[in-house]
């Protein structure tokens, strides 16, 4: 996975990678992690 730095390097390439990047990382990060449902279950 590309850092925010280097993101925002691939938008001098392509602002449209850029975004393809900014929009994928939102994606992972609103999936829900299987390990942390499983660990607050536990409590």
């Amino acid at each position: 996975m590309l850092k925010d730095g280097q993101t925002a390097l691939t938008a001098h390439v392509s602002p449209w990678i850029s975004c393809f990047f900014f929009v994928l990382a939102a994606v992972i990060w609103f999936v829900p992690d299987k390990r942390i449902e499983h660990a607050l279950k536990g409590r």
